[in-house]
């Protein structure tokens, strides 16, 4: 009844044996799939095998289509006549409050900081004490 192997699954029966085609075509796939959903619903399969074998057949149509589709963008790939435009629009409305305007240099709007002059300074620099200005150091003791 039950298999001796540990990785060997159990035999089913099966009540009514039918051959399982070997798929050259996407259409020999399909009419296979439609047959299994006629045996389970008759009673000739089980629901079990029905499934197992749908999804092996399933998995086998889904690799057929996926190479297709890859055919056919590798066609479409090398076939660019024209330049391709990638152009984004739409986006977020301006912040309200942060009008930014960008400067102007000889009427054209500058993008790089480094094209401007630094600001002028609105503090002017404090300048260095003089050295003569510097108290003197306190004298040492020369017993300590």
């Amino acid at each position: 009844m039950h298999s001796k192997m540990q990785s060997t699954p159990a035999p089913r029966f099966v009540e009514e044996s039918f051959d399982i085609p070997t798929f050259t075509h996407l259409s020999d796939a399909e009419q296979f799939l439609a047959r299994i959903a006629a045996l389970v619903s008759g009673g000739s399969l089980d629901i079990q095998t029905g499934l197992e074998l749908s999804t092996l057949a399933k998995n086998w149509l889904d690799a057929q289509y996926c190479r297709e589709d890859l055919a056919i963008k590798q066609i479409n790939a090398g076939t660019t006549e024209h330049e391709q435009v990638i152009r984004v629009e739409g986006g977020l409305p301006p912040l309200p409050g942060c009008n930014v305007t960008m400067p102007v240099l000889d009427g054209k709007p500058v993008t790089n900081g480094h094209a401007l002059a630094a600001p002028a300074d609105a503090v002017p620099a404090i300048e260095a004490a003089h050295k003569g200005q510097d108290p003197e150091p306190p004298p040492q003791d020369p017993e300590l």
